[in-house]
């Protein structure tokens, strides 16, 4: 009966098999790498420290506004903050300056209006300019306002916790980011969520084929070593 474990015919074999899996492998990471679903993914990171134009990121990112108060005719609101300058104005104009708000469609009576928000308690004095279209009533409950206007507001107000949105496409760029920001003295966390889910499963993933196309890559150097040494 034939040894086959030491028959160079089976070491070959061995070897075919494993360059057909490693180049399999290497395009399963190339195919998942190009079509990856955390392109453009956001994710909140909270913060016990406001981050400056001091530290350079790799990752756009802004921070949220969602923990200021607002109070408008004793109904609840929250402020909106988009990347677009702009959102679909159903009547009146865009927001040009600071102090400036667009209420949701049904309060277009207001228009050319300043009304009184109450903003964590104190009041502020905003000029209503225009109104947005919204078909879904979650979204009435929004207020935009120009970016400094909340910058201003935010300033006047004391934060234990800073809520940050990040948004990046790779991961490492994410990961490197929250380091830096942990070396410069942040304490950062990032929320368990589907999207912190999906990265965390795409870097699995790809960590096991880099070790499947390892682990391979020494089997192959192994079965060299023995056909040339073991004869």
């Amino acid at each position: 009966m034939v040894d086959f474990f030491d028959s160079n015919t089976f070491r070959y074999i061995v070897i075919v098999i494993s360059l057909i899996l490693i180049i399999f492998l290497l395009w399963l990471h190339h195919y998942l790498f190009e079509n990856k679903d955390i392109y453009n993914s956001m994710v909140l990171v909270k913060s016990d420290k406001l981050i400056t134009q001091d530290y350079t990121l790799y990752s756009p990112y802004y921070l949220s506004y969602d923990d200021i108060d607002i109070s408008l005719y004793n109904n609840k609101f929250k402020f909106i903050y988009s990347l677009d300058s702009s959102c679909d104005i159903a009547y009146g104009r865009e927001i040009r300056d600071d102090f400036e708000i667009l209420l949701s469609n049904k309060y277009n009576n207001l228009v050319g209006e300043k009304i009184p928000l109450f903003i964590n308690g104190d009041r502020y004095y905003f000029l209503v300019v225009g109104t947005y279209h919204s078909i879904n009533p979650f979204y009435d409950k929004y207020v935009y306002m120009s970016e400094s206007s909340l910058k201003y507001l935010y300033s006047l107000y004391e934060h234990d916790v800073f809520n940050y949105t990040f948004i990046f496409d790779d991961y490492n760029d994410l990961n490197n980011d929250i380091d830096y920001l942990k070396e410069n003295g942040f304490s950062t966390v990032i929320p368990y969520t589907n999207v912190v889910e999906r990265m965390d499963n795409y870097n699995v993933y790809n960590n096991g084929i880099i070790l499947g196309v390892f682990d391979l890559i020494s089997v192959i150097v192994l079965f060299l070593y023995h056909i040339f040494y073991s004869e």
